[in-house]
């Protein structure tokens, strides 16, 4: 099995273990994007921004407020309008054995996710755990939610993360002329669908 759709399957088999007359968040559409300064000869810079709309995503939340599930993102689904530094970007993130980048929510107060389920708009903070090239780290974020249309939500974030918290060097490119420092931004603009379970099953 490929180990992409092995991710996959596992996470959304996590999430079927807490769905009884609970509500399911499921992704409708969204990206992912990251920002980097590239910097040559260490002077001057530019930025390079690349922005992935292949992500799968399922959220759900237990009668009892526990949430489990999250986000998978492929790291070949990356576009910066440059190919050659889109496979660069991918190797640097190991991605043949690291296919995919993966957030998890690790914890969120059940009256926060009750006030996302119930404004129309607003900002919680939650914990979250991001896996890449064989690496972890536990980050807080503010989650800013907004209502996208009927039991749609959307939600945007950001965070500036270091390569070195994946074990990752920070890129050189261009016979190391191009050098970045160790900074990573990452932001995410998703939009669910809230799937409410009703409760009248015999």
């Amino acid at each position: 099995m490929n180990r992409l759709v092995l991710i996959v399957v596992l996470l959304l088999t996590s999430l079927s273990l807490s769905t009884s007359g609970a509500v399911t968040l499921q992704l409708k559409s969204g990206q992912v994007r990251y920002e980097v300064q590239l910097k040559t000869l260490g002077i001057g810079g530019d930025n390079v921004s690349a922005v992935n709309r292949s992500v799968i995503g399922k959220v759900s939340v237990a009668e009892d407020g526990r949430v489990e599930g999250g986000l998978v993102v492929p790291v070949i689904g990356f576009d910066s309008n440059n190919t050659k530094r889109d496979k660069d970007v991918a190797n640097i993130l190991r991605y043949k054995k690291y296919p995919a980048i993966t957030f998890e929510v690790v914890d969120i107060a059940k009256g926060d996710i009750e006030r996302i389920l119930e404004s129309d708009s607003g900002a919680v903070n939650i914990r979250a755990k991001i896996a890449a090239a064989g690496g972890s780290r536990v980050y807080d974020l503010v989650l800013h939610f907004h209502s996208a249309g009927t039991d749609a939500v959307r939600f945007t974030t950001q965070l500036a993360a270091k390569f070195s918290d994946f074990g990752v060097d920070p890129p050189r490119l261009g016979l190391f002329l191009k050098t970045a420092p160790d900074r990573i931004d990452l932001s995410g603009d998703l939009v669910f669908q809230v799937e409410k379970e009703t409760q009248d099953q015999p």
